[in-house]
């Protein structure tokens, strides 16, 4: 509170909402590159976002409380500095993250639920501000009942964003895990449905013309290439989510030995996450522009478009190598046997499942 004695209670509301924007701006330019701050392990961020949560929870339990009539204004400034040192070490906690340690998705992850907080904060200190500078002049009641229930309705989305931090995975696989659901799986299946329909559409048509048999064709390739694709995002996604099971993958860059396997890092899981994304979106605009030609009329000259997705499609890289190893559980000898193998082209996404034998 010292900082502040020499200010109003408007102004110490307004130097609050500065020290909140610069560490929203900074907190935005953060990339964990090369990090020179002392750094925790993604399970110690995990524990102190959940922690530094519960205490801006109820911080602005206090300060909702504070606001209801009668309104002292003092009392809701004594709460500042609280609130204000909840939000600052929620940011901290972001910058003792290294993302060659935690991985880039955790990192994205945090960065994006801590902002999302600081944010909520932010809005309520605004309405806070408010509410002391009307509380200073001649108002009806109305306004003052008007900030209130605005003060309520942010207080209310704080709690969402606090228990949000609570929810974060513990570490990078933790996250990837629970993104797949909302980003990658609720998607997968949608082109191919929408294909399916417009191929059972012109299958219906009585009189078929030159150009929906060619047309037709396509999509059954475009259906071919979709569901090639969604088979090996969905045995990414069973092998990396599998607590019963330990991924390896060949090694990379210019200190691992081709061919050598090595246990899965931060590294592959943002790599594999990363490119699993691109595959509902890409068969998303690929169902689009084969959609786009048949409903359009005239039909659509050109085969570019398509073809430039469909390439796309293809050489989707979803890693570096080109084995991908699921191990099984060590048996007592201490190797791991019976292991099921995933491999593919780095080029065109072909499957196939083969027997590995990883010794420990």
């Amino acid at each position: 509170m010292s900082s502040f004695k020499s200010q109003t209670d408007s102004e110490i509301l307004g130097t609050a909402l500065d020290n909140i924007k610069v560490l929203k701006e900074t907190l935005r330019d953060f990339s964990g590159d090369q990090n020179s701050r002392p750094t925790l392990t993604s399970n110690q961020i995990q524990q102190q976002l959940s922690y530094e949560g519960k205490v801006l929870d109820k911080n602005a339990t206090k300060l909702a409380l504070v606001c209801k009539p009668p309104f002292k204004s003092k009392e809701l400034i004594s709460l500042i500095p609280s609130m204000l040192d909840s939000v600052m070490k929620i940011g901290n906690l972001v910058f003792m993250i290294d993302k060659s340690t935690c991985g880039r998705t955790f990192l994205s992850a945090v960065k994006s639920a801590s902002l999302e907080t600081i944010e909520s904060v932010e809005r309520l200190m605004v309405l806070y501000k408010t509410k002391v500078e009307i509380s200073n002049v001649e108002q009806s009641r109305g306004s003052e009942n008007g900030i209130l229930e605005h003060i309520y309705q942010s207080t209310s989305k704080t709690f969402s964003r606090c228990e949000q931090l609570s929810k974060l995975g513990v570490n990078n696989k933790d996250v990837i895990v629970g993104l797949w659901k909302t980003t990658v799986g609720g998607y997968l299946g949608d082109a191919i449905g929408d294909l399916k329909e417009l191929l059972n559409e012109i299958g219906l048509l009585e009189n078929e013309e030159p150009k929906n048999e060619l047309l037709k064709m396509r999509i059954k390739s475009a259906l071919f290439v979709l569901i090639s694709a969604n088979v090996l995002v969905e045995k990414l996604y069973k092998m990396i989510s599998s607590d019963n099971s330990i991924c390896f993958f060949t090694g990379i860059g210019s200190n691992r030995n081709e061919g050598m396997l090595y246990p899965e890092s931060v590294e592959w899981l943002d790599v594999i996450y990363e490119n699993c994304k691109q595959v509902p979106e890409l068969g998303d605009e690929f169902a689009g522009c084969l959609l786009e030609e048949y409903y359009i009329d005239p039909p659509v000259p050109e085969d570019d478009e398509v073809a430039e997705v469909v390439e796309r499609l293809e050489n989707t890289q979803f890693f570096d190598t080109e084995k991908i190893i699921l191990s099984g559980n060590e048996n007592s000898a201490g190797s791991r046997d019976k292991n099921v193998g995933l491999q593919m082209s780095g080029q065109k996404g072909e499957v196939s499942v083969r027997n590995q034998k990883v010794v420990g």
